[in-house]
């Protein structure tokens, strides 16, 4: 759970990416803010597209464990004269790769801004390409690869079906001062109105699913 303490934001407040135990319960608060998820991208003409791939061989794709897609695709289904060994390119975010899919360390991989991965990814079969579903959504083009057997789009991700949703939820103390209480209610009229549902839904050239 990360803590919130900017000047100019109410104290005492937090994103957290899981919801509340009942024991937390009893004394904070929280609401959905979006909805995301990690997403493995590929080339429509990858026949992973279509079959899709399981957990464990995401892991080993981005570990460097597998390293061409023949080893994953049906056997005869690759393109006959395609280059088929796995070029990884993974989001750039603070000065390094952002870890997904509960990923500790990448393998080889290359590291680029999302939004130009996912926009090239699909004229590079043999790319495999890390990213959050709501860049997807805000540069589609790209194959969204079912992941143990779901597909993620709109409405697997909302529900959650799809293995590698992620929820990202605003967390306040029910007990605050007065001035703190007032404060963290304007910022939030603010946050969950017209103006910071456009932002949160957007920035970081995302589409996020709000709720």
């Amino acid at each position: 759970m990360k803590q919130t303490r900017e000047k100019d934001q109410p104290q005492d407040v937090a994103l957290s990416d899981r919801p509340l135990t009942r024991k937390q319960s009893k004394k904070l608060s929280q609401r959905l803010l979006w909805i995301d998820a990690d997403v493995l991208l590929v080339s429509a003409d990858n026949p992973v597209c279509q079959t899709g791939v399981t957990s464990a061989q995401i892991q080993q794709i981005l570990s460097g464990g597998t390293r061409d897609w023949q080893q994953i695709a049906a056997p005869g289904t690759w393109p006959a004269g395609a280059p088929s060994d796995i070029r990884v390119y993974v989001p750039w975010r603070d000065g390094g790769s952002q870890l997904l899919f509960g990923m500790r360390a990448y393998g080889p991989a290359t590291v680029a801004r999302e939004a130009d991965a996912v926009s090239a990814v699909p004229r590079l079969i043999s790319a495999a390409v890390v990213a959050k579903y709501s860049a997807l959504r805000a540069n589609p083009g790209a194959c969204a690869v079912p992941v143990d057997g779901i597909s993620p789009n709109d409405a697997t991700v909302a529900s959650g079906a799809y293995p590698h949703t992620q929820r990202v939820y605003w967390v306040t103390k029910k007990k605050q001062p007065k001035y703190e209480r007032t404060v963290r209610r304007a910022y939030e009229k603010y946050l969950f109105g017209t103006v910071g549902d456009q932002f949160l839904g957007t920035v970081g050239q995302r589409d996020r699913l709000r709720p």
